[in-house]
């Protein structure tokens, strides 16, 4: 599905694993058989190749288990303190809030943080019957957006009624506007992960990524959050 707008509502029950699926609709459609597989000490990880000859990594975490999120959460904080320490950037990176930001203070937010943002993510709720859904968006958050979506499945005229942006895809460029980033309050989680699986890939699995494009999925837990 190469679209530019993404939308879903979904059973609580089997969300996640939904979720996941149908917003890598458009990347199974262009993967080949499974390459390799492997784990860190926080995370899971995948890769295959796809028709255009780049290889897809899928970073996988069971956030339904408060000790695997945990550790994750931790990972990311004590690897984000490093790449501070040490300067480096670009960093690819993957913010989810504590709570959704109205698109005017996600704005500020990357202001203040350098961020360059790729896509992002809404949340809200039904109109019918208040469950959750999401939104994405791959552009940057200049555009504006209505206060609600259709959606209507149904033929009933559901709606998505939006909250805010809740998770930001895209790369921090310099190590001061990571600092920032890490010590703000709204933040949840600034998940850095690709750069430790790419470190990974490089290391373990050389002959098969070596000039080989990269794409790099990274999981959020934002769902698990009260909004």
């Amino acid at each position: 599905m190469h679209t530019q707008k993404r939308r879903l509502f979904m059973i609580p029950a089997a969300l996640i694993v939904v979720a996941l699926a149908v917003f890598l609709t458009g990347q199974s459609a262009f993967m080949g058989p499974l390459y390799q597989q492997g784990e860190s000490a926080s995370f899971r990880y995948t890769i295959q190749g796809q028709r255009n000859g780049s290889l897809y990594v899928n970073i996988s975490v069971n956030f339904d288990d408060p000790d695997s999120l945990q550790k994750y959460m931790e990972a990311n904080r004590q690897r984000g303190r490093t790449l501070v320490n040490k300067g480096q950037s670009p960093i690819p990176i993957r913010v989810t809030f504590v709570r959704p930001l109205h698109l005017s203070e996600a704005r500020e937010f990357i202001r203040e943080t350098g961020l360059h943002v790729s896509s992002f993510a809404m949340v809200g709720r039904s109109s019918l019957n208040g469950r959750k859904g999401f939104h994405v968006e791959l552009s940057s958050v200049d555009k504006e957006m209505p206060a609600a979506l259709n959606v209507d499945p149904t033929g009933q005229g559901e709606r998505l009624v939006l909250r805010g942006v809740m998770v930001l895809y895209g790369e921090i460029q310099n190590p001061q506007g990571l600092a920032r980033l890490l010590a703000d309050e709204r933040v949840y989680l600034a998940d850095t992960s690709e750069v430790e699986v790419r470190e990974l890939l490089a290391q373990r699995h050389a002959s098969v990524v070596a000039g080989k494009e990269l794409v790099v999925s990274v999981p959020s837990p934002f769902w698990k959050l009260d909004w």
